[in-house]
């Protein structure tokens, strides 16, 4: 019930901060029963939250209307304000749910409801998952440098990136788009010549004998009616490339792979998928080589204008090849993302 409904008296605290699993509004993930959290904000002393209650809806319009169709917690009689377990209707895979908290402070006023924050599901179920690993069709050595002396020496040789592409068609305006990416090694994905994610170094570091983690986003902006276009830059990572103290290579596999499944949802609420698999397209690019202890070397030469968009002409490139070996079990990514958070200005430039 509204407090206005309810004739309680209102609260100047405030409850802002939401977190769903310690994250802000966490796209894709997979635990079935999320932790909430939130901050009370009031500056009065001997302020303190006596009780709370928690809505989450199916859809932003439920929840402007305070209906919890996923999860009225009501009032509860509390001082807790993180680790709070989602306690409502089973969640499913891509669920998405909007959620707000109200509280009431130690004089038994109620604050005004928080603003709205999410959190989606992920892929949560084996069949949900359609695409396939692939990887390029042999070992990610730039064939620029194959009569560079730095490339002599097996234990020293540094591997590049390798670029992956696929075009398709879209019949009817598209609703929403969402893309789910992993990676042995290290993952960037363009739609239609613009970057699809904002992070750097997705999906992380995991062992990868166990576990790889896959990242969720929100491509809606970036695929429209008509032909489009989809392409990935895959790197060593910390899977194949040169890493810890001994500068191994190797040290989880040779081969990098890639793992894509993009996920529009159309006018007439059909569902069409586009997953990695053999039909996609492989080409080395400009950078000749790039691991994190080695560096990267970076021929502008080689680049390919447009090499993500529709229409580029990709018949010198080879088919991608689907990868069998593959044991590490997909989850969702746990983590917050590493974010570019600002830039340090220039001040001078000088030569010698």
């Amino acid at each position: 019930m509204l407090a206005e409904e309810a004739g309680e008296t209102k609260s100047p605290a405030r409850v802002e901060h939401l977190r769903c699993e310690y994250r802000i509004d966490p796209l894709g993930i997979d635990v079935a029963r999320p932790r909430l959290s939130w901050l009370m904000l009031d500056a009065r002393r001997g302020a303190r939250q006596t009780a709370y209650q928690i809505l989450v809806a199916s859809s932003r319009e439920k929840l402007a209307r305070n209906e919890g169709d996923l999860w009225d917690s009501g009032r509860v009689e509390s001082s807790l304000t993180n680790q709070i377990e989602y306690a409502g209707q089973p969640l499913t895979s891509r669920a998405e749910c909007h959620w707000k908290v109200r509280i009431w402070d130690a004089d038994g006023a109620v604050t005004e409801y928080s603003r709205p924050a999410l959190w989606t599901m992920g892929l949560l179920e084996d069949a949900d998952r359609q695409a396939r690993w692939i990887q390029a069709p042999a070992t990610l050595y730039h064939p620029a440098l194959e009569n560079n002396a730095s490339q002599e020496d097996p234990a020293k040789k540094i591997l590049a990136t390798g670029l992956f592409r696929k075009e398709f068609a879209v019949d009817q305006p598209v609703r929403k788009a969402t893309l789910y990416a992993a990676a042995l090694g290290l993952f960037d994905v363009e739609l239609n010549g613009k970057d699809a994610v904002p992070d750097l170094f997705p999906p992380g570091w995991t062992d990868y004998n166990k576990r790889v983690y896959y990242n969720t986003y929100d491509v809606t902006t970036l695929v429209s009616q008509g032909k489009n276009a989809i392409g990935a830059t895959l790197a060593p990572g910390w899977y194949s490339g040169h890493i810890g103290w001994s500068k191994q290579a190797f040290l989880y596999g040779k081969d990098p792979k890639i793992w894509l499944q993009l996920e529009l949802e159309l006018a007439d609420g059909s569902r069409k998928i586009v997953v990695t698999d053999d039909s996609w397209r492989f080409s080395f690019g400009p950078e000749l080589e790039a691991e994190f202890l080695a560096g990267e070397t970076y021929d502008a030469r080689l680049r390919m204008p447009g090499w993500s968009e529709p229409a580029f002409d990709d018949g010198t490139w080879k088919p991608a090849v689907v990868a069998s070996d593959v044991a590490a079990r997909l989850e969702a990514q746990p983590g917050v993302p590493v974010l570019i958070t600002g830039e340090v200005p220039t001040q001078a430039i000088t030569e010698p």
